[in-house]
């Protein structure tokens, strides 16, 4: 009861449990021995059986007993030479009978157990007439108990495969599902998988279901959204809704940019991530694979499974120009000395596209019905995060990145973040990429921002934009080598990997408070960390490792004033070659 304060156990009462649990581990320790002497002589027979058989059915998550089930049933369900049909078949049935009441027993006592749940399947695909009928009333019974069971859930679509049941029967019974329960997310997933195979899009619009289908569906949800706008499960089937009828392009990855970072190291940025094996295709001439490497937050990866998008190429000295095959038509010489870089304008621009994705006209007016629900209901009721989330979601879709957009988004994002600030990170994270694909089109001036870049001007301004990380940067690697970030929220610079050209680096008034060891920048030559939180001398002691070739540091107003001796003892220490200037105050 509540309020009423547990009396603690005498120590009679302590000793005696622990009495019993030991008596218990012991036990089953002792079984456990059993049954592994009986494996390793071979005697997979009935005995080992009924030993495994009473332990699971207290703990059905030991995968290895159930392993050693399926082997002894292999092994005696095998038909003797003097056994009639009607023998083998009723023997069968028996043992299979059995293993199914186990089963059930196992997940009465877990539901959620993976092994059970496979051992039934197993047994399932072996009995000579199963009852699938009864199978599904089965997994309708435990889905009554817990509708978000996904076990369950995936042990049903086995079934409904082997049953040879229909998508559209199946339809039916999450149709049954979600009007006892319209939370029950579970069943909103299954039936959008059961969409795409029944309803594919034939419009030519790109989208996984038809527009009857998907007009059909927002008039299903959008009422639920409505009386119970609270719960997330309406709405996140409305974001899979939305983002269904405004399909992002599915492309190949198309080389972006190629460009010498220095005499022998050339950098090939790609739309799309793409692997070793993939590039070395690209690049013919070189047959060394040691020679490509990946270009991600650490300083190399390695591994032949890794796709990037950025790949560092290094070259033979006496040859420093190479081949790329742009595409099937035709390549591109790249030579150093000639001072030319490929560049793919019309790619970037696709990858840095700020223009509305909802092509179909059925698409957009579900969708503006889906602005007016929104709208609606924030009249009504200001509490709801998912309704602002919904609402700035699918003004994107319909009109794109545009300034005034933007300005709405703004305000939209702000709230979202205070009703739900658990999530505040990831709301500002999300949206930091679409204001930065704005800020990077914005055509408000002469020309934008991406248009200087690819028109030759290798410099980005990108100051106050609040933004915590560089990866929506990355495509821009070959274009930039002064890079301007001052007053944003960026405290880690191992990111900054992916921009092997860099040359100029302003970070003032980030909270940056180290530069980790794995930072690299092999061609940087000015680093500006003013009004940052450096506090400690130490915190730069990786800075010559990191960025070989610096030669200007600026570290003013930070902790660092107060112990300019020590800085500059491990900034240009005797044995140096090289000195770095540093600026402890604004000129």
């Amino acid at each position: 009861m509540h309020n009423v304060k547990k009396t603690p156990a005498s120590e009679a009462i302590n000793a005696a449990y622990e009495a019993k649990r030991k008596a218990k581990l012991q036990q089953f320790l002792e079984t456990r021995e059993l049954i592994f002497q009986k494996r390793s002589r071979g005697e997979l027979d009935e005995e080992i059986l009924r030993i495994t058989s009473e332990v699971l059915e207290k703990n059905p998550d030991i995968y290895t007993f159930w392993n050693i089930r399926r082997n002894a049933l292999i092994s005696i369900i095998q038909r003797a030479e003097d056994e009639t049909d009607e023998d083998y078949e009723k023997r069968h049935n028996e043992l299979m009978k059995n293993e199914l009441g186990l089963t059930r027993k196992a997940l009465m006592a877990n539901p959620k157990s993976y092994s059970a749940w496979f051992q039934r399947f197993w047994v399932l695909e072996r009995e000579i007439s199963p009852d699938l009928k009864q199978e599904l009333e089965l997994c309708k019974t435990a889905l009554a108990v817990d509708c978000r069971n996904f076990h369950c859930w995936d042990h049903r679509r086995l079934v409904v495969k082997l049953a040879e049941i229909s998508a559209e029967d199946e339809l039916e019974f999450s149709n049954a599902l979600i009007q006892s329960n319209p939370s029950n997310y579970s069943a909103w997933h299954y039936r959008g998988m059961l969409l795409m195979k029944t309803q594919p899009d034939v419009s030519g619009h790109g989208m996984v279901i038809s527009e009857d289908c998907l007009a059909g569906e927002f008039e299903k949800i959008l009422p639920i959204c409505s009386y119970n706008a609270e719960d997330q499960t309406s709405w996140t089937y409305c974001r899979w809704l939305s983002e269904s009828a405004c399909p992002k392009e599915k492309n190949e990855p198309e080389l972006l940019t190629a460009s010498f970072v220095s005499p022998t190291d050339v950098l090939l940025v790609f739309s799309s991530p793409i692997s070793k094996k993939e590039v070395s295709k690209l690049c013919p001439g070189l047959l060394d694979d040691s020679k490509i490497k990946a270009i991600s937050f650490a300083k190399c990866l390695h591994d032949k499974y890794q796709k990037c998008n950025n790949w560092s190429l290094s070259l033979d000295p006496s040859q420093p120009s190479i081949s790329i095959i742009v595409d099937k038509d035709k390549d591109f010489l790249l030579e150093y000395d000639s001072g030319k870089s490929f560049v793919n304008d019309y790619a970037i621009k696709k990858v840095y596209s700020t223009e509305t994705r909802c092509k179909s006209p059925v698409a957009k007016e579900a969708l503006e019905g889906l602005v007016r629900v929104c709208e609606e209901l924030l009249n009504i009721d200001n509490d709801i995060p998912w309704t602002y989330a919904a609402l700035l979601r699918t003004i994107i879709l319909l009109n794109g990145e545009k300034d005034d957009i933007i300005t709405r988004g703004d305000e939209l994002v702000q709230k979202i973040k205070a009703l739900d600030p658990q999530r505040e990170n990831l709301y500002h994270e999300l949206w930091e990429r679409v204001r930065f694909s704005a800020k990077l089109r914005d055509s408000s001036s002469d020309s934008s921002l991406l248009d200087n870049l690819l028109s030759g001007d290798r410099r980005l301004d990108l100051r106050s934009l609040s933004l915590t990380s560089v990866d929506h940067l990355k495509h821009l690697a070959g274009l930039i080598t002064d890079l301007d970030l001052q007053n944003n929220l960026i405290s880690d610079l191992k990111q900054f990997n992916v921009f092997p050209g860099l040359k100029s680096l302003v970070l003032n008034e980030n909270p940056i408070d180290k530069i980790e060891e794995s930072v690299y920048l092999p061609n940087l030559k000015f680093l500006s960390l003013g009004r940052t939180n450096l506090k400690e001398a130490s915190a730069v002691k990786t800075i010559r490792g990191s960025f070989p070739r610096i030669e200007r540091l600026l570290v003013c107003e930070t902790g660092l004033i107060d112990q300019q001796e020590e800085v500059h003892a491990i900034l240009n220490p005797n044995d140096s070659n090289s000195k770095i200037r540093i600026f402890f105050y604004y000129m």
